[in-house]
């Protein structure tokens, strides 16, 4: 019997799905081991276990700060775990016991994002390029979910292909609670998540205004919650007289 530990402290944001459906499905399928969920205290409740070898405990690091470096580590050490599977890359590089990391992509290295600010950003991006590394070569295994983000940590740092698994990410099925949403337009392209800059939301309005020359009744629904962001682009798009654009709002599963 083995405990592991699985560092789940961005349960509650989109990428976050990825650890919540692990810890899921894991339940279902492993009666044997010990698990300890890791995430933030005002996430203490969003996971609700039902197996009783899985146990939620909560810790409040930031991410990409000196904390997850210092306090975070000894965190982990006092948890005497046999294996921890950090869900994200970042994590405490000091950290020697037997790890698993996933890599979902490597945005924070290739991109700009103007939401945290020019300075905040670079400072992540200068912190994140350091520990990427770090991590990347010393887990004793990585995770990526396409072929495409192994390649790209390969050409960023010389991980053994012996070392990295591809494991695809799977769709749910059907949901319970699923529901029709009614949207106004029989045709459409529609986006589900975040808009920060780097996803280049203009642009895909830009995209879809040229189509409606031929596609009159073609509709853009862009799904997630209206944070700032989605706020500022609902604007861009009024004052440039954009049509057939609808900003939904948060939409659960079952409506997707």
């Amino acid at each position: 019997m083995a405990r592991i530990a699985i560092d789940a402290r961005i349960i509650n944001t989109s990428t976050g799905r990825y650890a919540e459906r692990l810890i899921h499905y894991l339940e279902k399928i492993d009666k044997v081991n010990n698990y300890l969920i890791i995430v933030p205290t005002k996430d203490r409740t969003y996971y609700q276990p039902t197996n009783p070898n899985f146990e939620i405990i909560t810790v409040d690091i930031p991410n990409y700060s000196l904390a997850e470096q210092t306090s975070f580590l000894k965190f982990l050490d006092g948890l005497g775990a046999d294996l921890v599977h950090f869900a994200m890359p970042q994590q405490p590089v000091g950290y020697r016991g037997r790890k698993v990391t996933t890599f979902h992509d490597l945005t924070l290295l290739k991109t700009y994002n103007s939401d945290k600010g020019w300075l905040k950003f670079h400072l992540k991006q200068l912190v994140g390029r350091y520990v990427f590394r770090r991590v990347a070569l010393s887990n004793d295994h990585i995770i990526t979910p396409s072929e495409f983000t192994k390649q790209e940590l390969q050409s960023f740092f010389p991980v053994p292909t012996d070392r990295i698994s591809v494991i695809y990410e799977a769709g749910e099925t059907t949901a319970s609670d699923a529901s029709a949403y009614k949207l106004p337009f029989q045709r459409y392209i529609m986006y589900v998540g975040s808009q920060s800059d780097y996803k280049n939301i203009p642009r895909l309005a830009e995209a879809h205004q040229q189509l409606l020359a031929t596609h009159p009744d073609l509709g853009l629904v862009l799904v997630g919650k209206k944070d700032v962001m989605a706020q500022r682009h609902d604007q861009l798009f009024s004052d440039r007289g954009y049509r057939n654009i609808l900003f939904t709002g948060f939409v659960s599963d079952g409506e997707l």
